[in-house]
């Protein structure tokens, strides 16, 4: 991508997504910063003992943080379905051949 001087950017993408952006701020470092009672916090249950969510994950990238999310959040007992969405299709494209069923 260039610069506004003209300059090629080393590393930087059309939309702000880089390839290996994970490689140097891994999903697990980035949960670090969520409280260990999150889905506690969250409050999610409606009486009948099962919580369940709907996450949006807007600029998704690759979906790593994604899935690590999720993973987290069954990890604790919670159903969390998930939409990710992205502006570069070959980050689409890329979390596509990670998709879960």
């Amino acid at each position: 991508m260039m610069s506004n001087d003209g300059k090629v950017q080393p590393g930087a993408a059309r939309f702000g997504n880089f390839i290996n952006y994970y490689e140097f701020n891994s999903p697990q470092r980035r949960l670090e910063v969520f409280p260990d009672d999150l889905v506690s916090l969250l409050e999610l249950d409606d009486g009948d003992g099962e919580a369940h969510v709907v996450c949006l994950d807007v600029g998704c990238n690759s979906g790593d943080m994604t899935l690590t999310l999720q993973d987290r959040l069954q990890r604790d007992g919670l159903t969390a379905d998930f939409l990710a969405v992205d502006l570069d299709e070959s980050q689409i494209g890329r979390a596509s051949c990670r998709e879960r069923v």
